[in-house]
């Protein structure tokens, strides 16, 4: 992503993406112009997938996943 978007927006797209994501943090930033190009970063972000009212299913958790990709 461009050095310019700010990570609070990544997280923010993450949080907004489904109603079981919590937990959301930076993991790492990595820049390296060599790999990633000029004026731009990687962030990695973790999170925990969990329906409070049951387990979820391996399917679901990849429809999430699925789904904030698609946001970001």
């Amino acid at each position: 992503m461009s050095e310019e978007t700010p990570v609070k927006t990544v997280l923010d797209i993450v949080k907004n993406s489904h109603d079981w994501i919590s937990n959301i943090g930076v993991s790492e930033i990595y820049r390296d112009p060599s790999h990633i190009g000029e004026e731009r970063k990687s962030v990695v972000v973790k999170c925990i997938i969990q329906n409070p009212n049951a387990t979820i299913t391996d399917e679901e958790a990849g429809k999430i996943q699925e789904t904030i990709i698609g946001n970001l």
